[in-house]
């Protein structure tokens, strides 16, 4: 469904990321981890056709530089990691998922209106509805912004650390929304993250980049069995019951 193939950027002088090959798992959550600087964001950006790179980028076979800006759209959705604030109601923000289906009207349709509807009541957020964004929290505020990538309906969805400016609460309700997109509406999400014991809670893969290369691709029970985080992230690990955590040796 999602490849990528031979994928390196140089930015200047400095190679960010080199000869990246992934394979993503349809309908699975794979989580990308990495340290400060190991190229999670620039990949994202990649991803997105924001920056320049060498290599492909496929979606079904197709190669993402081929595909016009609308019709990717339909297909791949992005939630950045820096998201803007405008004055508009949560109801106008999650509407914009369907502009990729409006015609030059750009008149919503009976059809764009249930799919809003329904991806507001989907995430839980039907009492924000009429408030405007700069009025929310930053955990109600992605959960809105994930609310418009559901209305958008595409197969695919890419979220570059979308958990940051949340409390813990807030961040385990938008990671249990990530499950239950995946199980309920089938959808392939890639997430950057940066909290591995979130991160083992909610993915069924994990790629970790370490200095522009994939140190690791597979399963996260197969990056469990084989101390994968422990190595990169230099983390001890705990085991309580059957949950497993990490923290800073020492």
């Amino acid at each position: 469904m999602f490849e990528i193939i031979d994928l390196s950027v140089t930015l200047g002088k400095k190679m960010i990321l080199e000869n990246i090959n992934l394979h993503l798992k349809e309908k699975k959550i794979t989580v990308l981890l990495g340290k400060n600087g190991s190229g999670k964001s620039t990949l994202v950006n990649c991803l997105n056709q924001q920056i320049p790179y060498n290599g492909k980028i496929l979606f079904n076979k197709q190669d993402l530089k081929e595909m016009k800006i609308r019709e990717r759209a339909k297909h791949i959705s992005v939630l950045p990691q820096t998201l803007s604030c405008p004055h508009i109601s949560v109801k106008e923000l999650v509407s914009m998922g369907r502009s990729p289906y409006l015609d030059l009207t750009q008149k919503l349709r009976e059809e764009d209106q249930r799919r809003i509807e329904n991806a507001i009541k989907k995430i839980g957020i039907e009492e924000l509805s009429e408030r405007t964004l700069d009025q929310l929290s930053g955990g109600e505020r992605q959960k809105s912004f994930l609310s418009m990538i559901l209305a958008q309906d595409t197969e695919m969805v890419i979220l570059d650390e979308p958990t940051t400016y949340m409390d813990m609460i807030y961040e385990a309700e938008f990671l249990n929304l990530l499950i239950k997109l995946r199980d309920e509406e089938n959808k392939t999400i890639f997430v950057v993250m940066h909290n591995l014991n979130e991160a083992i809670h909610v993915a069924d893969e994990l790629v970790i980049l370490d200095e522009g290369h994939v140190y690791f691709e597979g399963s996260t029970k197969e990056a469990l069995d084989n101390e994968i985080l422990e190595k990169v992230f230099s983390v001890q690990r705990y085991e309580m019951g059957n949950r497993i955590f990490f923290a800073a040796k020492g």
